[in-house]
């Protein structure tokens, strides 16, 4: 009897030990409409990009921002109540990801830094300045 109720109380208690903190969600992503992101976003992101053709946009809920911004999750769903924009796109042959908050202020742009650095720093490093 003590050897079932002991494998019955390991099975109902047992805890799935799995961090939670970096999961936010499975959910597939779902893009973002055009008309669906505030007109203040939009504007302000063709001020600061005016040669950019197509544009990909996804939002964000507040609660999930520093999890999505700094441990990019590409499953997280998108909503349309939300409280950040992520706009990715192509500005001078470069792949470029840029968020919005939900006022239209600019928070970040990311995009990847070539391996080559200028001619000037490469310079400046042999001389040891």
């Amino acid at each position: 009897m003590g050897i079932i109720f002991i494998a019955f109380t390991t099975f109902v208690f047992a805890q799935n030990t799995e961090n939670k903190a970096n999961k936010t969600t499975d959910i597939e992503p779902v893009r973002m409409a055009k008309e669906q992101v505030p007109d203040i976003v939009i504007e302000n992101f063709f001020k600061d990009h005016s040669s950019v053709k197509y544009e990909l946009w996804k939002g964000y809920p507040k609660e999930d921002f520093i999890n999505v911004w700094y441990d990019y999750n590409p499953y997280l769903n998108s909503s349309a109540a939300s409280g950040y924009f992520v706009v990715e796109f192509w500005e001078d042959g470069e792949h470029q990801e840029a968020m919005y908050s939900n006022e239209g202020k600019k928070i970040a742009v990311h995009k990847k830094l070539s391996s080559q650095l200028p001619k000037p720093i490469l310079e400046a490093i042999s001389r040891g300045l």
